[in-house]
């Protein structure tokens, strides 16, 4: 297991994670997205509420893929700075 050593192999395994991570999240977000937008569309809520249904209403596909893969790489980013043994001290030189 010498390849997943390697700090390259770590942020390349980071990557495929976040793009997996947003793929499988995507579907379930553009879903209550939409279920958001038509509850607000005949209801109305307060204006929070209200104003995340009407963006939400409007919103393509892809951008619900932009936003997932924003928050999957958030999630995401923890563990890859404990993988990577990012520390308060410096790296050797």
């Amino acid at each position: 297991m010498r390849i997943i050593r390697s700090d390259a192999s770590k942020l390349i395994l980071y990557l495929i994670s976040c793009f997996l991570l947003a793929a499988l999240m995507t579907p379930w977000l553009y879903n209550a997205g939409t279920l958001l937008g038509e509850m607000t569309e005949d209801k109305s809520f307060n204006r929070i509420i209200d104003y995340v249904g009407e963006h939400a209403r409007g919103a393509e596909l892809p951008k619900y893929f932009k936003r997932c893969l924003l928050l999957a790489a958030l999630l995401l980013l923890p563990p890859l700075i404990f993988a990577l043994r990012l520390r308060n001290k410096p790296a050797p030189l």
